[in-house]
Protein backbone atom coordinates (compact mmCIF):
# COMPACT_ATOMS: atom_id res chain seq x y z
CA UNK A 1 0.00 0.00 0.00
CA UNK A 2 1.23 3.10 -1.22
CA UNK A 3 0.69 5.67 1.81
CA UNK A 4 2.06 8.96 -0.22
CA UNK A 5 -0.22 11.56 -1.40
CA UNK A 6 0.54 12.41 -4.76
CA UNK A 7 1.25 15.96 -5.92
CA UNK A 8 -1.56 17.83 -6.76
CA UNK A 9 -4.51 16.57 -4.24
CA UNK A 10 -6.20 18.76 -1.94
CA UNK A 11 -8.38 17.89 1.01
CA UNK A 12 -11.56 19.80 1.35
CA UNK A 13 -13.70 19.40 4.54
CA UNK A 14 -17.45 20.87 3.54
CA UNK A 15 -20.86 19.70 4.45
CA UNK A 16 -19.74 17.50 7.41
CA UNK A 17 -17.72 15.10 4.87
CA UNK A 18 -14.11 15.40 4.00
CA UNK A 19 -12.99 14.55 0.27
CA UNK A 20 -9.34 14.00 -0.76
CA UNK A 21 -8.70 13.87 -4.52
CA UNK A 22 -6.89 15.42 -7.24
CA UNK A 23 -7.71 19.23 -7.33
CA UNK A 24 -9.31 18.95 -11.03
CA UNK A 25 -11.85 16.28 -9.53
CA UNK A 26 -12.27 18.53 -6.42
CA UNK A 27 -13.69 21.60 -8.60
CA UNK A 28 -17.39 22.13 -8.34
CA UNK A 29 -19.93 20.03 -10.97
CA UNK A 30 -16.57 18.05 -12.02
CA UNK A 31 -18.80 14.61 -11.37
CA UNK A 32 -21.90 15.67 -12.64
CA UNK A 33 -19.85 16.79 -15.98
CA UNK A 34 -18.24 13.81 -16.51
CA UNK A 35 -21.35 11.82 -15.94
CA UNK A 36 -22.38 13.72 -18.93
CA UNK A 37 -19.34 13.17 -21.06
CA UNK A 38 -18.00 16.65 -20.79
CA UNK A 39 -14.93 16.45 -23.12
CA UNK A 40 -12.67 18.56 -20.20
CA UNK A 41 -13.66 16.54 -17.60
CA UNK A 42 -13.11 13.31 -19.31
CA UNK A 43 -10.31 14.46 -20.06
CA UNK A 44 -9.25 15.46 -16.59
CA UNK A 45 -10.46 12.05 -15.43
CA UNK A 46 -8.21 10.13 -17.48
CA UNK A 47 -5.31 12.35 -17.23
CA UNK A 48 -5.31 11.68 -13.28
CA UNK A 49 -6.15 8.28 -13.57
CA UNK A 50 -2.74 7.44 -15.86
CA UNK A 51 -0.72 9.97 -13.55
CA UNK A 52 -2.05 7.44 -10.73
CA UNK A 53 -1.30 4.14 -12.72
CA UNK A 54 1.94 4.88 -14.23
CA UNK A 55 3.42 6.42 -10.41
CA UNK A 56 6.72 4.34 -9.11
CA UNK A 57 5.73 2.43 -6.49
CA UNK A 58 7.07 3.23 -2.78
CA UNK A 59 10.44 1.90 -2.34
CA UNK A 60 10.52 -0.36 1.20
CA UNK A 61 13.14 0.37 3.65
Amino acid sequence: MDTRIPPGWTLVIADGRTRLADARWQRPGFWTDYAHGDPQALADYEHVKRELLTAAPPTEN
